[in-house]
């Protein structure tokens, strides 16, 4: 395969195939024959599903969240940095393990159930928040979200995953909860009355506690 010039100065892509068909007496070749294939359009194909898998090589390992393509079985197939960083594994650690193995074993039910709907084809994806349990043996929370991948013969062949760590935030509304619960356990109890206002005197809350 190499490139010819053509007539209007453009170069096209040819593919070349030769053949002895006769030799002299000493053994030289005496008659070739060959053929010259123009193969630029098949090239320009080849160069643009490159071009094409580069893109997407770069943007699943440079994704600020964790990708990740996952077998049938739950086996990892290809995981991203993030997604090492998240659970606290080394690529070669989670490639060796399944999407299962680090599951927190009260989300594996609700899993189990979404993914068999995508492999009966039920739905496209599904979304969920769920906990992760990384390699130091910490829970982090995630916001996960999974689609099925069908084969040229229509059946599921792998599922690609995202995955956004919600952790903080899921913390942050754990503090809130508690926070309100205290509030409410404070003023439940409060003897007298009690009142929140604005900066223009407006009541926000007001409460008239037990009496003594």
């Amino acid at each position: 395969e190499y490139r010819m010039r053509a007539k209007d100065g453009s170069y096209r892509w040819i593919l070349a195939r030769g053949k002895i068909m006769e030799r002299q007496e000493d053994g030289a070749p005496s008659r070739v024959v060959g053929t010259h294939t123009d193969i630029t359009f098949l090239k320009e194909l080849q160069q643009s599903l490159v071009a094409s898998q580069k893109r997407f090589s770069q943007a699943f390992t440079y994704a600020p969240i964790g990708k990740a393509l996952a077998a049938l079985n739950g086996s990892w197939m290809s995981v991203n940095p993030a997604l090492c960083q998240i659970l606290g594994y080394s690529e070669t650690e989670l490639l060796g393990i399944k999407f299962q193995d680090v599951t927190h074993p009260e989300d594996l039910a609700l899993d189990a159930r979404s993914v068999l709907e995508l492999l009966n084809g039920q739905r496209m994806t599904y979304e969920v928040e769920k906990r992760f349990v990384t390699k130091a043996g910490s829970t982090v929370w995630v916001q996960l979200n999974v689609s099925c991948v069908s084969g040229t013969d229509g059946r599921p062949s792998y599922f690609i995953m995202q995955a956004h760590d919600v952790t903080s935030r899921k913390q942050a509304e754990a503090k809130l909860r508690h926070s309100e619960a205290q509030f409410a356990s404070f003023m439940d109890n409060l003897q007298g009355l009690a009142w929140i206002k604005d900066e223009t005197g407006t009541y926000l809350y007001a409460k008239i506690g037990r009496a003594h």
